[in-house]
């Protein structure tokens, strides 16, 4: 069986980190559900935004890589 490469590697540790950021994101969200709005709904609201960029910003990286 071979090996995967290293850009795979590197694509799946991000993958990885993305869905820790994005998990992270949820579970600040469903805690904000059961509380009133906080004033730092802005920042939950950023770090959403900033996990669903990395999974862009993956999934771009693995269709150039994939198309050469």
């Amino acid at each position: 069986m071979a090996m995967p490469g290293a850009a795979l590697l590197q694509a799946i540790s991000r993958l990885d980190q993305a869905i820790a950021h994005a998990e992270s994101a949820c579970a600040d969200a469903l805690d904000a559900r059961a509380t009133p709005p906080a004033p730092d709904s802005s920042t939950r609201d950023a770090s959403v935004r900033r996990a669903l960029a990395q999974l862009d910003s993956l999934i771009s990286d693995l269709k150039a890589a994939e198309n050469g």
